[in-house]
């Protein structure tokens, strides 16, 4: 989200595939499925703050439009989901990337490496994000890399499943999909 358009409008993904947006703007926007501003109740992100964030997963084949609902005449997308293969590795989650971000092993037991091209000379910071985008580990990001030992800020290890790793630069934003194995 920027003002005031998704980018991209049209999102192809994956049948059980993830799509993240973000509140790249200046402004409060929303992510509410529907068309012509009347929303359909699939979903709906509420007001996000300037750097919020929303996900939702698309478990069923079809064609999802959205619309923001303070600027739902100009401010329109579409979710398109095809079917899924069935393979677990196909399933994705779909975000712009602005920012050079790679992550290993993944998914990982102990400790995830990661790796990332910093543009630039504006600091950079670190984030390990749940599925619900809440932050719930800060990290201490080095020249190019990090590592990440499956922990949150207070020390006590984190449940398996899928994490995402923010990376942040100026008002550039990276992620990428962790999954972190038991």
């Amino acid at each position: 989200m920027t003002e005031f358009v998704f980018t991209p409008a049209t999102v192809n993904v994956a049948q059980g595939d993830t799509v993240i947006w973000t509140n790249n703007g200046a402004f409060r926007h929303s992510s509410t499925s529907g068309l012509n501003g009347i929303p359909d109740g699939i979903w709906d992100s509420g007001l996000l703050n300037p750097g919020g964030i929303f996900s939702q997963p698309f478990p069923n084949v079809g064609s999802f439009p959205y619309f923001c609902t303070v600027h739902s005449l100009s401010m329109t997308g579409v979710v398109v989901v095809a079917p899924s293969t069935g393979f677990e590795e196909d399933r994705q989650v779909v975000v712009p990337s602005s920012l050079a971000l790679s992550v290993s092993p993944n998914p990982f037991r102990s400790y995830a490496s990661i790796r990332y091209q910093p543009r630039g000379t504006k600091p950079v910071s670190l984030a390990i994000l749940d599925l619900n985008g809440r932050v719930v580990r800060t990290l201490g990001p080095g020249l190019t890399s990090a590592s990440w030992d499956g922990k949150n800020d207070g020390g006590r290890e984190l449940q398996a499943g899928v994490y995402f790793v923010r990376l942040s630069q100026g008002e550039n934003l990276d992620y990428a999909r962790l999954v972190k194995l038991q």
